[in-house]
């Protein structure tokens, strides 16, 4: 008897932990246990707008909001510390939240095809970010900070017709070897 009782407590046990291998593809269900949540894809689903909640999200690793109709972030998304992967590719926003430099985990950062102007001043404190595709947008400078990336290894500037590159962002962009095609 004792022995089923270990079984059965073992057993509950597994299923109250989180569930990294999960993908998680609808918001409200996400939201039910948010704690267990690792993988939130909500890849064109029509989204116009992230409620505040998506800040409870605290193990939230890895979130796909491409191609919806996003125009802006809630104030609390850099409260999602733990994200190592982002793309909001192919939306409609026009800036980030100041909060978004709290994302200091981020390695993946896709704003690919959206109508941002300006990159938040501090981008620089996102030091782990490995890949950035910022192409598409309508950028007119990159803050002096960018050059405080240095773990990028991947840039796509590309498609911003109106951006002009300082001599301090050229000169970084020509010593990390990054191609632009544009």
């Amino acid at each position: 008897m004792r022995s089923i009782l270990c079984i059965i407590a073992l057993v509950v046990s597994f299923q109250a932990m989180a569930q990294p291998g999960k993908v998680y593809a609808s918001l409200e269900e996400a939201l039910q246990s948010p704690e267990k949540v690792y993988r939130l894809e909500l890849r064109y689903n029509g989204l116009t707008q992230l409620p505040a909640t998506i800040s409870r999200f605290r193990n939230l690793e890895r979130l796909d909001l491409r191609g919806n109709m996003l125009t802006s972030l809630p104030e609390t998304f850099g409260m999602l510390r733990n994200l190592k992967w982002l793309d909001l590719g192919g939306n409609k926003l026009q800036s980030l939240p100041e909060t978004f430099i709290m994302l200091t985990n981020l390695k993946v950062l896709n704003l690919r095809f959206n109508q941002i102007t300006e990159l938040p001043d501090n981008i620089g404190a996102l030091t782990n970010l490995e890949q950035l595709d910022i192409s598409g947008n309508q950028l007119i400078l990159l803050p002096d900070s960018f050059t405080r990336l240095s773990n990028l290894v991947m840039l796509d500037y590309s498609h911003n017709p109106k951006l002009i590159l300082t001599p301090s962002i050229r000169a970084y962009i020509r010593d990390k070897n990054f191609d632009k095609a544009y």
